[in-house]
């Protein structure tokens, strides 16, 4: 069963891995007096176990103002409820740049939990390059990963801090998978830039 991405956040968040600043509403009235607590722009996002397709299906918008935020809502609730009555509210997040990777985890059946990484975003799917490593993972194993991937050339000679908060993402997810019993994770995309690694969009099957 797919978790609340409430809950995905604040599972994350308790193993200190960091995510976009964010935070869950239930209506507009509540959205406009949490936004003045964001930075705009804020990206909108439905949380609902039933939507999974959320940016081909309407379900994300962006608010670039406050007055912006209503009617980015309002698009954001009605393209949802032709979808679905299951609709936990709506997660403001503010919008970070950098470098799009991901970090995955699945139950293999010969070899048990694995972890993955590799370049994020629309790459996933165009290149197909992801590295595995078996949990629990060690320094030495992140490292590892991040090297044998494409992600490594995009993130340059010069990614030294980046490379450093992706190894340390990647050994909190690995603790997370050894405690949790999940059978999937995906955060796509981690979003990678000077100031760190943060977790943009993640999804947790139970």
């Amino acid at each position: 069963m797919k978790i609340s991405d409430r809950l995905a956040y604040k599972i994350l968040k308790s193993y200190g891995i960091e995510t976009a600043r964010y935070a869950f509403v239930k209506d507009r009235t509540h959205a406009k007096r949490i936004s003045k607590k964001l930075s705009f722009p804020l990206v909108l996002k439905i949380d609902s176990p039933e939507i999974i397709h959320k940016s081909e299906s309407g379900c994300v918008q962006v608010a670039f103002s406050e007055n912006d935020l209503d009617e980015k809502f309002r698009l954001l609730v009605k393209n949802a409820k032709k979808l679905t009555k299951k609709i936990y509210g709506v997660i403001l997040q503010e919008r970070i740049d950098g470098k799009e990777m991901m970090i995955g985890s699945k139950v293999d059946e010969q070899f048990g939990p694995v972890i993955c990484f590799g370049l994020g975003g629309i790459f996933i799917e165009a290149l197909h390059d992801v590295s595995f490593r078996l949990i629990p993972l060690e320094k030495r194993d992140a490292i590892s990963m991040i090297k044998d991937s494409k992600a490594y050339d995009v993130l340059g000679s010069r990614g030294g801090s980046n490379i450093t908060a992706i190894v340390d993402t990647l050994l909190k997810v690995s603790r997370f998978i050894e405690r949790e019993e999940i059978k999937e994770l995906d955060i796509n995309p981690l979003m990678v830039n000077e100031k760190g690694a943060f977790a943009v969009d993640v999804r947790i099957i139970r």
